[in-house]
């Protein structure tokens, strides 16, 4: 909410924001969404990444398995904690865009 208070601020204050100020508060708020979940990191390159969860993580384990099977192949385990990207996000929207939409997916109640 406070991330969302300084945006419009923002506008506010200096009108329509560039490209880069905009992934700016996206990339926050995704770092805020992400620590809420229990996750300790997020890579993503133009071929893929990761995304590494706490020991302590509160997700449903069920959930994760729910999503690697309707990912069709774009989603892998790497080891105990860490769910492998192979999908291509070549832009920085891209990127942007898909780990929105999967922690939104890791958000909802199974």
């Amino acid at each position: 909410e406070d991330l969302y208070d300084l945006q419009l601020e923002t506008l506010d204050r200096f009108g329509l924001l560039p490209e880069a100020a905009k992934s700016v508060f996206a990339i926050s708020d995704i770092k805020l969404t992400a620590t809420g979940l229990g996750i300790e990191k997020i890579k993503l390159g133009d071929k893929g990444g990761f995304v590494k969860f706490s020991e302590h993580t509160a997700l449903d384990p069920v959930q994760l398995v729910d999503l690697i099977e309707s990912s069709n192949n774009e989603i892998n385990m790497r080891g105990t904690y860490t769910l492998g990207i192979t999908t291509s996000l070549p832009l920085p929207q891209d990127k942007i865009a898909y780990i929105k939409n999967l922690l939104a997916t890791l958000q909802s109640d199974p």
